[in-house]
């Protein structure tokens, strides 16, 4: 849904001391453009949280539960590639519409 800002991280190093290698930083993260690929895993899905509120314009609506996101830039590939897979949160401002990615390995 458009280009998303550049983010920045807080890195908390529980030094506790006052050294500098202990001190607790915030890393910017670098504005680049990298194109992703979304891939979901065909036959893996379930119904849309409006189907299953049972809106009957949308009961034939599905989801995947997994999707493959891929890049062809290396660096976009490690920071968010891998595999997503649908939460079964409801209740929650998402309803439904939230994937997280799998551990590697």
């Amino acid at each position: 849904r458009g280009l998303l800002p550049p983010a920045a991280r807080l890195v908390l190093r529980g030094g506790g001391g006052g050294g500098t290698s202990n001190a607790d930083e915030w890393e910017v993260c670098e504005e680049r453009a990298a194109t992703l690929s979304f891939e979901p895993e065909h036959g893996d899905v379930s119904s849309s949280y409006r189907s299953e509120m049972g809106l009957l314009d949308f009961k034939e609506e599905v989801v995947a539960n997994k999707i493959h996101v891929g890049s062809s830039d290396t660096q976009a590939a490690s920071l968010v590639g891998g595999t997503y897979v649908r939460q079964r949160c409801r209740g929650t401002t998402v309803f439904g519409a939230l994937w997280k990615r799998e551990a590697a390995g």
